[in-house]
């Protein structure tokens, strides 16, 4: 996926927020969860402020208390739609490539490979990639 401050050789990791990927990109990849599985994590990453944290059980309770929860699924559930519909209608088939979520923590190496093959790439060994995916630096692959 190239993006604008990259070289057309360069291949970039990117979580796009909704909007920034029209036109960015002549290539893109596709990560879907289902949208249950999506919510929960984006809850706790919220609410935990942390990628690895967990909302306490009471965020999810019935009741008052779980009122951010509902609030969060209502509106995330139509984003988490618009989001996936913008984006596929965004590329020509032959220019986006959608990975399951699933698919990838059951197979990683047969869809790294299907990833990689999509962007023309020659798999890499995993010390060829550096940097971190949390950083400003996010990794690259060389060319």
């Amino acid at each position: 996926v190239c993006g604008r401050a990259c070289v057309r050789a360069c291949v970039r990791a990117c979580v796009c927020q909704e909007g920034q990927y029209r036109g960015w990109y002549d290539r893109a990849v596709l990560l879907v969860r289902e949208p249950a599985g999506a919510l929960r994590a984006e809850f706790n990453r919220q609410a935990s402020k942390s990628h690895v944290g967990h909302a306490a059980a009471e965020r999810f309770a019935s009741g008052a208390a779980g009122r951010d929860w509902r609030r969060f699924v209502w509106d995330g559930a139509a984003r988490w739609e618009v989001f996936h519909e913008e984006v596929v209608s965004s590329y020509l088939t032959e220019d986006l490539l959608v990975v399951f979520y699933d698919a990838l923590l059951r197979h990683p190496e047969r869809e790294l490979d299907r990833i990689l093959r999509f962007l023309g790439l020659d798999p890499v060994a995993p010390a060829a990639v550096s940097g971190s995916p949390h950083s400003s630096d996010a990794p690259s692959l060389p060319p």
